[in-house]
């Protein structure tokens, strides 16, 4: 991860939140860049209130301007799709494989979480293919990444977002908080719900075995952490995973939130539901979304 990063650009001010991120990654961990933007096939005049790239010759002066501006010393590329295409996010998925970089880095426009912009539109796309990492950078005053929350359930296959967020951390040189989220009786859905009201004691038992386990599993992870001179902490929190997970990362003060995301299950079945979903609509921290193994979680998380 880190060493070929991707940046879509369309030409407004709110895409280009993501450059600060991109520049801090790539001095970081000598990454090449390549700024791209795709051609749009009936592109409005305007994007976001502003001027919108509507030809190669003036998207290809555009990405070179931005390159000369915010890039120098770092190995950078420029690529304008010139093919006009009425799916942009289809464009920048194709170019994946084109273009060969193992992160993708790009802005998230909404406000007060990313609801509005993940929501039918392209960086929700991008995102939902879960074929690579995929950063996604609020618009604000500059970049940080000071302290990263990892949220994790403990189960194998989904290791890669621990392993992407600590690989993130010591590239910035972050403060990581690991937190897991035990359900209550209160919050089971599906069979588990329909069991615990069968079996309220038992049900109850085997959740504060659960958080038991929570706790020393973690406790082996941020002590792992330590050991490779990362600063680490970790919680066990109670309750729906979504809403404690954005109430870990305000409490913290994260600057990044790693989530691991299935993908590949179609744009709306993979937001309808996920977790991953839920905490992007609201929490106000950059998300890092890293794709993850499909094996379903164990009861206690």
């Amino acid at each position: 991860m880190f060493n070929h990063l991707l940046v879509p650009l369309d030409g407004s001010h709110l895409s280009e939140a993501a450059i600060p991120a991109a520049v801090c990654l790539a001095r970081k961990s000598d990454a090449a860049v390549t700024l791209l933007h795709i051609i749009e096939r009936d592109a409005p005049k305007t994007v976001h209130g502003e001027h919108h790239l509507r030809t190669a010759e003036e998207a290809g002066a555009y990405l070179d301007q931005i390159a000369k501006e915010h890039f120098g010393g770092i190995r950078t590329r420029t690529h304008v799709h010139t093919a006009e295409m009425k799916d942009v996010a289809r464009g920048i998925a194709d170019h994946l494989l084109e273009l060969d970089p193992d992160t993708v880095v790009m802005s998230a426009h909404g406000r007060g979480g990313i609801h509005n912009v993940l929501f039918g539109n392209i960086a929700q796309q991008v995102v939902a293919l879960g074929s690579m990492p995929v950063l996604l950078v609020r618009p604000g005053d500059g970049f940080e990444c000071r302290r990263i929350l990892i949220p994790h359930d403990g189960v194998p296959a989904h290791e890669p977002a621990l392993n992407a967020g600590t690989e993130f951390a010591r590239l910035c040189g972050a403060e990581i908080r690991l937190v897991m989220v035990v359900p209550t009786r209160g919050t089971l859905s599906g069979l588990e719900a329909a069991a615990g009201q069968l079996m309220p004691r038992a049900s109850r038992a085997v959740l504060e075995v659960a958080q038991q386990e929570a706790v020393e599993h973690l406790h082996v992870h941020a002590e792992e952490l330590k050991a490779g001179g990362i600063s680490a902490g970790a919680e066990v929190l109670r309750g729906d995973p979504a809403p404690r997970i954005v109430e870990a990362g305000a409490a913290f003060g994260a600057n990044v939130i790693v989530l691991g995301t299935h993908g590949k299950a179609g744009t709306k079945a993979f937001w309808e539901g996920s977790v991953a979903a839920r905490v992007a609509t609201k929490t106000r921290a950059s998300l890092l979304f890293v794709p993850v193994g499909k094996e379903s979680p164990k009861p206690k998380v």
